[in-house]
């Protein structure tokens, strides 16, 4: 989870796409395990894709803000955190 944190705040201060894409996929990855550590969140499949899902559309709108369009990002992620979030509730019900 470091590593992320760090490339997200080289990006943050470099504004290069080099440590935002790098960023968001380490955190992602990282995240739903650390949070189920911590008791944060339920273990449950579908957590890592939602949260890539979610990466992906933070992506997309950091594109969409900088005038550059919504790209692949908005559609993949979209439906991967509609997918993991249909896998996350299915398995917490």
């Amino acid at each position: 989870m470091a590593a992320g944190l760090a490339f997200l705040l080289a990006w943050m201060t470099n504004r290069g796409r080099w440590g935002l894409y790098p960023g968001i996929f380490v955190l992602a990855i990282s995240l739903p395990g650390f949070l189920i550590d911590l008791g944060i969140l339920r273990n449950a499949p579908g957590w890592t894709t939602l949260f890539l899902g979610i990466g992906l559309l933070v992506v997309a709108i950091v594109r969409w803000v900088g005038h550059g369009g919504l790209g692949w990002q908005a559609l993949l992620g979209g439906l991967m955190a509609l997918s993991g979030g249909d896998d996350v509730i299915q398995a917490l019900d």
